[in-house]
């Protein structure tokens, strides 16, 4: 099909102008509904309505793809902040994170913070939190000596006990059954490792 300016010439975007939009997603579909919009018209007689119908369903994809574009770039804004939070969690996971100051960091209320981050590193902050102590639990008991006790403490935990049932949650072992584990057998501890989903 062709594009037509008020006189009835035949108009073609220069490149001046294309530059300045943002490129389309699944053009070849687009022009395909545009297509059939044309076809419509073009019988004898007019197919008015179904060459609406055609021409409706590509703006309708036009517009989802820009609200999608836009929802993005939303997130695409906070995603190096994010990252920098997560990299001080995984620095020192054994700290008490309140989500409000985490929260404050990105200039944002906690309810808008907790979207952001599950929508960029799909778990919630407090869920990434204990994820990245299980990981520094793995690898204190893995290349330690430590007393369980000590490393629960070292860890943040003020119970010991409460901690070996979190560690047996996330990791589907004990710590003292992963301690032994680590001792004796390298291919089930790659296996148990492989199950684990640490925190990006």
């Amino acid at each position: 099909f062709k594009l037509k300016d008020s006189n009835g010439n035949t108009w073609r975007p220069s490149f001046d102008i294309l530059s300045r939009h943002r490129v389309i997603k699944r053009v070849t579909f687009i022009t395909n509904l545009l297509e059939n919009c044309a076809k419509a018209l073009n019988e004898k007689p007019y197919k008015y309505t179904e060459a609406v119908h055609w021409f409706q369903s590509a703006l309708i994809e036009i517009f989802s793809q820009n609200s999608e574009a836009k929802t993005w770039s939303i997130y695409a804004e906070h995603e190096n902040k994010i990252d920098e939070i997560c990299s001080m969690i995984k620095k020192h996971p054994e700290k008490r994170y309140s989500i409000a100051i985490l929260a404050e960091m990105m200039h944002s209320t906690p309810d808008h913070f907790i979207r952001i981050f599950k929508t960029i590193k799909r778990v919630t902050p407090g869920e990434y939190i204990i994820r990245s102590r299980m990981k520094a639990a793995r690898n204190l008991l893995l290349f330690s000596h430590h007393p369980i006790a000590q490393i629960s403490e070292i860890l943040g935990y003020n119970d010991s006990y409460f901690f070996s049932r979190q560690f047996k949650i996330f990791n589907n072992i004990s710590p003292v059954g992963y301690r032994k584990i680590t001792d004796k057998n390298q291919t089930l501890l790659n296996q148990i490792e492989e199950n684990i989903s640490d925190p990006r």
